[in-house]
């Protein structure tokens, strides 16, 4: 087995493995990225964002692994890779190496009344602390990846239950946009962005069918769920038919064509009478808000393979979108032209806004529907370098503080944008809640990247 040793967070350190007696470092001598994207991946720990070289070893001796690992980056497990034992059992090098993966959590458990089982409130280790998960936007889907991960089945329900923790600084306002194939909650989409507040109870919790196999209610494909049963969505049943609902090709998890995963094929949804009350649910079960807008006739390009919905006519309360009274299960008369697509409200997306450059501008985000300005404040050098890369402008840039004020009226979204170095990308950097005035006209961030 292999583990990452002393590092500042879970999901990082020193590589070692285990001989069968004790742990042992591996050397930084040809050792690669790809190595290190199988050991992330192998520890549940996302994907492989450093490696670093030159570490000090933890014992004096300088005892290293005889073998260099030649990984490809697409094996299961390290012991998998190929192995080339070093001449005469001493590898070259010039310390131990260091790994640091994308994931900064490392553990998680349900807990109800001071136990851990397969039910209760959702709870994650986060950089070496117990924190409850917020149940904004907390769907089956997330619940469905916690309960497999734990060993406890899969997910029955998400009740608002009784919120165990005390202070707000047991809280993480993260939100995750699972798919519900995953297998970490940590390997799903996270956003951070707009937390939400959190200090009133309203924390994540999961019902698992436990790790007995238990007979869970089956889905109906094309009867309307008889009245008043799972009318708020909420605590409906969760479905046994291995069924999957995506946005693809609008530019995030929350905008896009729909797709739904059933036998192994992605397929879509024809959009004749597709409107918003049937884009609300598939926002609702994707964790992505409101609906702001059903689109029509591929408005995000045409899928393929099957379609398998068509003549959709939810009341918008549905736990799932193939709940929703329809022609039937892969029952249609539609091509994929005629392929139906939602933007949700939490669909976000960047921009800089100048007269004459790429790469200088006003910062925007997009949210709610609507494009509206970022507050400079307390944006630091790692903040401004992370958007400069997202928005593919080099890797640093700075805060213009002396441009002149802007014309015009617009929300101002966000405040308090505070990354660290982990985050991939803007929408994971922890900041204020959303709110349409966050600061004034005179502290929105203009940006030059270099």
């Amino acid at each position: 087995s292999v583990c990452l040793f002393g590092g500042d967070r879970p999901c990082s350190g020193r590589v070692e493995v285990h001989s069968g007696k004790e742990w042992i470092p591996v050397s930084d001598g040809n050792f690669t990225l790809p190595t290190a994207q199988v050991i992330c991946a192998e520890l549940g720990c996302g994907k492989a964002v450093s490696v670093l070289k030159h570490m000090p070893f933890r014992e004096s001796d300088g005892q290293v692994w005889a073998e260099e690992f030649r990984c490809e980056g697409e094996e299961p497990e390290l012991w998998v890779c190929p192995r080339v034992p070093c001449p005469g059992g001493m590898c070259h090098h010039s310390g131990a190496v260091q790994v640091a993966c994308s994931a900064v959590y490392s553990e998680l458990r349900l807990m109800t009344n001071g136990s851990s089982q397969c039910e209760g409130q959702v709870e994650m280790n986060i950089s070496g602390r117990w924190r409850a998960l917020c149940a904004s936007h907390w769907t089956l889907a997330n619940a469905n990846v916690v309960c497999r991960q734990l060993g406890c089945g899969v997910a029955i329900s998400t009740p608002r239950g009784p919120h165990l923790v005390g202070r707000d600084d047991q809280i993480s306002a993260v939100r995750f946009h699972c798919l519900g194939t995953e297998s970490f909650l940590w390997s799903c989409p996270v956003t951070a962005l707009g937390s939400s507040d959190c200090s009133h109870g309203n924390m994540a919790s999961v019902t698992c069918s436990g790790n007995q196999t238990q007979v869970l209610p089956q889905c109906s494909d094309s009867l309307p769920e008889p009245t008043g049963s799972a009318a708020s969505g909420e605590s409906a049943p969760y479905c046994s038919d291995s069924r999957w609902l995506r946005l693809v090709d609008g530019g995030g998890h929350c905008a896009g064509r729909v797709e739904i995963l059933d036998q192994d094929s992605w397929g879509t949804i024809c959009d004749d009478s597709w409107d918003l009350d049937d884009a609300r649910v598939v926002c609702r079960q994707l964790g992505c808000g409101e609906a702001l807008n059903a689109t029509r006739s591929a408005h995000f390009g045409a899928g393929s393979g099957p379609i398998w919905l068509d003549d959709l006519n939810c009341t918008g309360k549905e736990s799932h979108v193939w709940r929703c009274p329809s022609r039937g299960w892969g029952r249609h008369d539609c091509r994929h032209k005629q392929d139906a697509g939602v933007i949700c409200s939490e669909f976000l997306a960047l921009r800089m806004v100048s007269e004459d450059q790429q790469c200088a501008g006003w910062l925007e985000v997009f949210y709610n529907g609507t494009w509206g300005s970022v507050c400079r404040n307390p944006m630091e050098y790692i903040t401004v370098s992370l958007i400069c890369r997202q928005l593919g402008c080099g890797d640093s840039g700075s805060l213009n503080p002396s441009v002149a004020l802007r014309e015009g009226s617009r929300p101002q979204w966000v405040d308090g944008i505070q990354c660290r170095k982990t985050d991939t990308s803007l929408w994971q950097c922890p900041s204020d809640p959303w709110n349409y005035t966050s600061c004034s006209p005179k502290e929105e961030a203009y940006i030059s990247c270099e």
